[in-house]
């Protein structure tokens, strides 16, 4: 299927797919589902049902924030520790840092997790 794109109301360009549907769910153990059809699709899919996620609806308008790329790093890095040493029995699960704690240490040593425009 040739690929189609529409702007939303913010001008932002948006593939008309089953990635960027509203009525795609994603599952922990099947990964992308229509909500419609409740079968597996592809990101690329697209069907006559199309209609844009609220998200990419949204995408555009001022406000947004977007995360430093050391933020994300720092984040990956302390998770995978962490998981890694819960599988090790050196820690219990329930004493993981959660996302908040892990931020909060980061902007703590850094200062923002976001990056300035």
């Amino acid at each position: 299927m040739k690929r189609k794109f529409i702007r939303n109301e913010h001008g932002v360009k948006v593939k008309m797919c089953c990635a960027s549907c509203s009525k795609r769910e994603i599952t922990s153990e099947d990964g992308r589902v229509c909500g419609l059809s409740g079968k597996l699709v592809s990101g690329c899919n697209r069907c006559k049902h199309w209609e844009m996620s609220r998200r990419l609806q949204n995408a555009g308008m001022s406000g947004g924030q977007v995360k430093s790329w050391s933020y994300l790093c720092y984040y990956r890095e302390l998770w995978i520790q962490q998981r890694e040493a819960v599988i090790a029995g050196r820690i219990k699960a329930d004493e993981m840092l959660s996302a908040a704690d892990i931020k909060k240490e980061y902007e703590k040593e850094h200062g923002s997790i976001y990056i300035n425009f």
